[in-house]
């Protein structure tokens, strides 16, 4: 996914959560990935939870 991809998801749960309650976390699946790829997920996560 890309980091806006990531952003416009977390909006649309914002219709539905407080923001202060919304908790932006992986989910399960990123063992199976090789650790390069598990970074690269994660750091799309955190760059887009920064925008939204």
């Amino acid at each position: 996914e890309t980091v806006d991809e990531v952003v416009e998801r977390i909006r649309d749960a914002q219709q539905h959560i407080d923001r202060e309650r919304l908790v932006i976390a992986p989910d399960c699946g990123l063992g199976m990935l090789t650790r390069d790829l598990a970074v690269a997920k994660l750091d799309v996560m955190c760059r887009a939870a920064a925008l939204a």
